[in-house]
């Protein structure tokens, strides 16, 4: 259920929907973390939440450092200048409820109007081929989207493919019912490793970039914003001699 921050029902029609799958790295979480607090100086705004019972509740300070707001497991954020959305997933999925939780998510797309979707994800480098060593470390599946900025990214290989893509994952279900309801949608996987992935972030921001300003192309980011929260990513520094002894 979506629950608007004004009262009032949204309209999304013809608009691009950026998510993020829960994988090694929270890389996609990040991403749309940068993007949106780089997108401050545009016009994106705090649309509202998805009250969704398989997605474990959460509750926080909010990472922007807007010290009036919290932060909730599902947030939808906007730009009708772009003509483009994020939804921010900030808990995982109940274990077990991958399924229930997509055809909830897909009936939400649909009923909003939402003409693609991009979903953002990462897969271990440990797993590549020798073939994907070197070069771009973005992999691509579409679905549904042959005539959409098609080769900008490097296809995913079939080689690999069941592992990067486990079978019952929150992934494979949402690309099986994205075909089965003929819902537009765009994979993005980055190969890394786990860690402090604020970099890749940086630079799989890099690259989505090009289909956020799909409708603006005139229109760009200069310099990446880094959220407020990426600060606390390893808790607060330690004060050397002051409080470690």
């Amino acid at each position: 259920v979506f629950v608007p921050t004004t009262g009032k029902s949204t309209s999304f029609s013809g608009y691009t929907l950026f998510l993020p799958t829960n994988s090694i790295g929270n890389v996609g979480q990040l991403t749309i973390d940068l993007l949106i607090c780089s997108l401050k100086q545009l016009d994106i705004q705090l649309d509202g939440y998805l009250d969704d019972e398989n997605v474990l509740p959460l509750c926080g300070n909010d990472p922007f450092n807007n010290l009036d707001d919290i932060s909730v497991n599902l947030e939808v954020f906007s730009s009708p200048t772009l003509r483009v959305s994020f939804l921010q997933q900030r808990s995982p999925i109940i274990k077990n409820h991958n399924r229930k939780f997509v055809q909830n998510l897909i009936s939400w797309i649909k009923e909003s109007g939402f003409k693609k979707l991009v979903l953002i994800g990462s897969a271990d480098a440990s797993h590549r081929e020798d073939s994907q060593l070197l070069g771009p470390q973005l992999r691509c599946v579409d679905i549904g989207t042959s005539d959409w900025n098609e080769g900008l990214f490097a296809p995913l290989e079939n080689n690999n493919r069941d592992e990067i893509i486990q079978k019952g994952s929150f992934l494979q279900i949402l690309m099986e019912e994205c075909e089965k309801t003929k819902v537009a949608m765009k994979v993005l996987i980055w190969f890394c490793a786990e860690g402090n992935n604020t970099s890749d972030a940086v630079m799989v921001a890099n690259h989505v970039q090009k289909l956020v300003f799909e409708t603006k192309s005139e229109v760009s980011i200069e310099k990446w914003i880094a959220p407020y929260s990426w600060q606390f990513c390893f808790g607060r520094p330690v004060e050397a001699y002051s409080t470690l002894f």
